[in-house]
């Protein structure tokens, strides 16, 4: 017996979350990663080992929540959204914060000349293509990870070395358009199908 009613039991449960909330947050913070974006009001600061320290708290931190809540037999929410499914919805959203950019819409800010019109149709297309892209890569679905596909295919591959330095390149340069083209390659070595190709003149027999 826990002394906690239902209600009381929902309330540490959603507090519990918005800590966790909170927590995921501030790693965020310290450490923003790579490809940093130009928007953030945080200035990246934190040393490596600050950055260290702090995940390890959050660690414990989050390991101590779960064992209140195992110990009081209350269970966390499942996980029921999809992250390749958020991801997309994302992109959805910012194309749809593309389209209220459109010269039409801006007019309503004030008078838009022809050049700034041009302007601004260039700039939604270029990132229009980009987001396409991006939604057409996660549309594709199944077992996008390059780099654990390529351990998984026999290292006497022909080419193999060549591969893995090449994800290597395109993951730590951020060269997100070869991509695709890089899970082509790894297809063809992940198939056990040959494809024998005979051409000559024509009718030569």
């Amino acid at each position: 017996m826990s002394g906690l009613g239902e209600l009381h039991k929902r309330k540490l449960l959603l507090t519990f979350a918005h800590i966790d909330s909170l927590l995921a947050e501030a790693l965020r913070d310290l450490d923003p990663g790579p490809v940093q974006s130009p928007f953030s009001r945080i200035v990246p600061d934190a040393e490596p080992v600050q950055q260290q320290v702090i995940m390890d708290y959050a660690a414990r931190l989050r390991s101590r929540m779960r064992t209140m809540l195992e110990r009081l037999q209350i269970a966390p929410q499942e996980r029921q959204v999809s992250a390749i499914w958020s991801a997309r919805t994302a992109v959805t959203m910012a194309e749809v914060a593309l389209d209220e950019l459109r010269p039409q819409g801006l007019r309503g800010y004030g008078e838009l000349s022809v050049e700034g019109a041009d302007q601004v149709n260039g700039m939604i297309a270029e990132l229009y293509e980009l987001l396409s892209s991006m939604n057409a890569y996660l549309a594709a679905g199944t077992s996008h990870d390059l780099r654990a596909r390529l351990e998984r295919i026999d290292q006497s591959a022909p080419d193999i070395r060549l591969l893995r330095e090449l994800e290597r390149v395109i993951t730590t340069r951020g060269l997100v358009p070869l991509r695709p083209t890089l899970d082509i390659l790894v297809k063809r070595l992940e198939s056990r199908v040959l494809e024998v190709v005979l051409f000559g003149r024509v009718n030569s027999g």
